[in-house]
């Protein structure tokens, strides 16, 4: 019973650093799409002030554009938050050591 006990602890063990595992990746690449959604945020931006500064585009326009680039902003944010998570999850998962902001 014991030995059944071990091996189901170790399967647990295992299943937990493989799962958290796939999470940090996907998180990772969370992070670089969320990055390239404020690299074309910020480009769009930056074509609507062209565009208002030759008279062609609306302010509408510069508005609904600093507004894409926060939300992506924010939408990176949030995937840097959840990969932190993901990668403490994972120390843990593993046995490291978990250290105090304090230390």
């Amino acid at each position: 019973q014991s030995l059944y006990q071990y091996h189901a602890t170790r399967d647990q063990i295992v299943t937990e650093i493989t799962q958290t595992w796939h999470q940090a990746q996907s998180q990772r690449q969370q992070i670089k799409l969320a990055e390239s959604r404020v690299i074309a945020a910020f480009e769009t931006f930056e074509l609507s002030k062209a565009r208002i500064r030759g008279l062609a585009g609306l302010p509408l326009e510069a508005l609904q554009a600093v507004q894409a680039v926060a939300d992506a902003r924010q939408n990176l944010l949030n995937a840097v938050v959840a990969h932190n998570q993901s990668q403490f999850r994972l120390v843990r998962a593993i046995g490291g050591p978990i250290q105090s902001a304090a230390e």
